[in-house]
């Protein structure tokens, strides 16, 4: 038995010598950062719940790490917006179109439910704010 254990180990040495080295990881892109649990109450534009990046679901959370390039973001409210003037219900089970958002490496997004419109069906969402080298 010791025998064939030793004789395998070494066909397996003999072969990862003669196999082509890996060959180099490819370069990743830079990266930029998604928040999505701040908003600005005072413009109408409140946190949200991102669902979906690309078409693929994701978990919810505050703070995405993405690769740069353009995103396509599903997400819902997640509050009572109530406090705006021209909204009177909440609007955590409206409907929302996706937004694409082109990510820079080193910036940090800030992404919200703008609700300033009376009518739902013009409720958007809205980067509102992007702070630029965030990783220096």
């Amino acid at each position: 038995m010791k025998q064939y254990f030793l004789f395998t180990v070494a066909c397996l040495l003999a072969f990862n010598a003669e196999a082509e080295p890996e060959p180099e990881p490819e370069f990743l892109p830079g990266v930029g950062r998604l928040f999505t649990s701040r908003g600005r109450p005072s413009a109408c534009i409140f946190p949200v719940e991102v669902y979906n990046i690309d078409g693929r679901s994701v978990n919810p959370r505050s703070i995405f790490t993405l690769n740069a390039g353009e995103r396509t973001i599903k997400a819902r409210a997640v509050v009572d917006i109530g406090i705006c003037v021209n909204i009177r219900r909440s609007a955590s089970r409206s409907k929302l179109e996706p937004i694409t958002i082109r990510i820079e490496t080193g910036k940090d997004y800030y992404l919200g439910l703008n609700v300033e419109a009376s009518r739902r069906k013009d409720w958007k969402l809205e980067v509102w704010k992007v702070k630029g080298d965030a990783f220096e």
